[in-house]
């Protein structure tokens, strides 16, 4: 199955990814789990990633933090709700 969307570029292994998941469900490879891990697991104590791995991750999924003026207009926003003045842009 070859679906081309000529507006959105893809690795190819991106494409093989994509191609997978989009074959109906009877179609495709069944998996498992390994047992071990889940025998083995105990929440918020044991990780099946590594530190390094979570760190990464966490970095990659947090935004950073918003500059000063943007602070202060969000500020400016939310305490001028209540009042008749319209927020300062400056």
């Amino acid at each position: 199955m070859q679906v081309t969307e000529p507006y959105i570029r893809v690795s190819e292994a991106g494409a093989s990814i994509r191609d997978a998941v989009r074959l109906p469900a009877h179609l495709r490879k069944p998996v498992g789990h390994e047992k071990g891990l889940l025998d083995h697991y105990e929440p918020n104590v044991t990780y099946y990633p590594s530190q390094e791995l979570r760190q990464a991750l966490l970095a990659m999924g947090s935004p950073p933090p918003p500059q000063a003026p943007y602070r202060r207009l969000a500020h400016s926003r939310t305490t001028s709700s209540t009042s008749r003045q319209p927020p300062a842009w400056r």
